[in-house]
């Protein structure tokens, strides 16, 4: 229910996240841009979602990159209209079932694991598409109170050793969404 983008890194290399939302979810020619699915009218907002999160580094692992994303409670107040956001908000409070991150094409196949607070995860997959690739977390099954503080490492190969290559954004920007389930009611 949130896509974010995170501004140029400060000295200690963590990068601070702003709330983009992400009303116009169609291309120019009527596809689907990130992330790839369409999900209920107005879940698109960040006031949708009880999470954020945050790159905290990248640290070399052998031949690999390693990149580690925390998963926070927002600071935001919970939503009070009744409507999609809220319901959006409940869901993915009782269920965090997946993550998705905006990537290249390029990283499919490079992608070596994943981490869950240090613990290995196997239920992810890079999709591809024709206007982009998306990198999926699933099978997550985690409340509030087990997403909140939530470490995700990605560990990749050639050519997905650089942040921008693996968030495929602009410089200093990465697009991410929280799910509540694979039906893509909220994004």
């Amino acid at each position: 229910a949130l896509l974010l983008a995170a501004t140029p890194s400060n000295a200690q290399g963590r990068r601070t996240l702003l709330r983009v939302p992400a009303a116009a979810a169609a291309d120019d020619e009527g596809g689907i841009d990130f992330p790839f699915a369409r999900c209920l009218p107005g879940a698109y907002s960040p006031a949708a979602s009880p999470y954020t999160m945050s790159f905290t580094g990248q640290a070399p692992a052998g031949k690999f990159t390693r990149y580690c994303f925390m998963v926070s409670g927002s600071d935001a107040p919970p939503p009070t209209d009744e409507g999609v956001v809220k319901d959006c908000y409940g869901k993915l409070q009782a269920n965090l079932e997946k993550i998705m991150l905006k990537t290249s094409r390029k990283c499919k196949g490079t992608i070596q694991g994943v981490t869950i607070n240090g613990k290995a995860h196997t239920a992810w997959r890079v999709e591809t598409f024709d206007d982009g690739a998306r990198f999926v977390i699933n099978k997550l099954g985690r409340d509030a109170a087990k997403a909140t503080a939530m470490m995700v490492c990605v560990t990749a190969s050639y050519p997905c050793t650089t942040l921008d290559m693996l968030t495929n954004s602009p410089v200093g920007s990465l697009l991410y969404t929280f799910m509540e389930s694979s039906a893509h009611r909220c994004c």
